[in-house]
């Protein structure tokens, strides 16, 4: 897979530092993710000329991760639930077991890099893309989410690298002796941050379907059965959900200055789901 990086989000450092954690998962072996394929050079990356006047782009092949997309009601069952689970378990363990000076240079997924115009999505004023009640609700849940980092220091909660994305759709599943197997693709967002957030984009998605209760808790018990997580780290995470659709409204925001269409309305469903987190009850 060729992947040419839109200009103004990732960095080239911060693009390497992303393949070097894909190539140290791939000699440790046991996470089932893209390999980068490295040009006859033997770089990681390649920079390309843009359309005319815009400057470089820089591009880089990757593996393909073979497995389908599951969703409750088109496959996914508990059962799967809990390996999406295990699978972003072993995948805290691994990550946290490489050693890589690259990984300095990824974003750190702070509140400031979550909610304000400092964004690595680059999603400019506030005022230009989001109407006042919405950023009202924006820093509504940065403070919510403030207190709720505050709290995560104060109990050392594990903070790494982290995916950033693990949701259904970058997931690749399949079956190996009567198994599921997980495969982990789109590394684009990986940065620093607390591992709990990390489960908080899969718990999101899975409360857009029935029997949301049993697959969240199924998939809270497949990563526990590899990694700990403490009980009041996964009360956290109604915030937390609310804080990555918070993301993603950054992120439409950053894509609409690049003329793509359709922002308007991703950020009102975005916006009608954070309400529903913040009322969700553990």
């Amino acid at each position: 897979m060729l992947r040419v990086h839109r200009p103004g989000y990732r960095a080239v450092d911060e693009t390497t530092a992303e393949l070097a954690l894909l190539e140290g998962l791939a000699r440790r072996g046991s996470v089932r993710a893209p390999r980068p394929v490295p040009t006859k050079a033997a770089s990681l990356v390649a920079e390309v000329p843009g359309p005319a006047g815009g400057g470089s782009r820089h591009c880089d092949v990757l593996t393909w991760v073979e497995g389908r997309v599951l969703r409750p009601t088109m496959g996914l069952g508990v059962s799967g639930s809990r390996a999406l689970g295990h699978a972003l378990g072993n995948l805290h363990n691994e990550i946290a077991g490489l050693e890589l000076s690259e990984l300095r240079h990824l974003p750190r997924w702070d509140t400031a890099a979550l909610f304000t115009e400092a964004s690595p999505f680059r999603p400019g004023l506030l005022q230009e893309s989001f109407a006042s009640d919405q950023i009202e609700l924006i820093q509504q849940v940065a403070e919510l989410t403030d207190e709720v980092f505050a709290d995560l220091q104060a109990e050392r909660s594990p903070y790494g690298v982290i995916h950033s994305d693990y949701i259904l759709g970058n997931c690749r599943v399949r079956r190996r002796a009567g198994q599921w197997d997980v495969g982990i693709i789109d590394f684009d967002d990986c940065g620093r941050g607390y591992h709990v957030y990390d489960l908080a984009a899969m718990v999101g998605n899975l409360a857009d379907f029935p029997n949301y209760v049993r697959m969240r808790d199924a998939f809270l018990a497949g990563y526990r059965s590899v990694r700990e997580l403490n009980g009041s780290a996964a009360t956290h995470l109604p915030v937390l959900m609310a804080a990555r659709h918070t993301v993603s409204s950054l992120c439409a925001a950053g894509k609409a200055h690049r003329n793509a269409s359709g922002a308007s309305e991703h950020i009102a469903y975005r916006m009608e789901q954070i309400h529903r987190c913040l009322a969700l009850r553990w």
